[in-house]
């Protein structure tokens, strides 16, 4: 009884561990005040066209910027806007009555420069190579 008791221990450190480092991830602080923030916005649920644009411009930073993206010149994040902490980019990006969108923004001494978003995620999510040139385009002419 002692040995299954322990087990069940254990488990649930390492499941609070996980959760805790998970939560930590998704909102760390960033330290860089001149960076491009490139952001998949949906609200609770997700669509699969989301997960795909999501998928699709995860590869394409990591193709095209892998560098930038580890000296932290880029910043790659999935926002759910409803949950609490994040609801000023509904704000920040016009996420009204949008139920996903991506936003490519740059950010200069930590404000929004300029930014693109696309809300009409229909429009790419069959076209892989169409959304990457979109992407890599966006983030190429922010970072010069």
């Amino acid at each position: 009884m002692r040995k299954i008791s322990l087990f069940f221990l254990v488990a649930l450190f390492f499941i609070a561990i996980f959760c805790l480092t998970d939560a930590i991830g998704q909102r760390e602080i960033v330290t860089e005040t001149n960076y491009v923030f490139v952001c998949c916005f949906h609200d609770y649920s997700r669509s699969p066209r989301s997960l795909s644009i999501e998928r699709y411009a995860r590869d394409a930073v990591g193709e095209y910027f892998r560098n930038d993206l580890d000296s932290k010149k880029i910043i790659f994040k999935t926002i759910n806007v409803r949950e609490k902490g994040y609801e000023n980019y509904i704000d920040k990006y016009g996420l009204y009555n949008i139920k996903e969108s991506f936003v490519i923004s740059l950010i200069k001494n930590d404000k929004v420069v300029k930014y693109k978003s696309v809300t009409d995620l229909g429009k790419y999510s069959e076209e892989k190579h169409k959304f990457q040139e979109y992407v890599r385009n966006v983030i190429t002419e922010y970072l010069k």
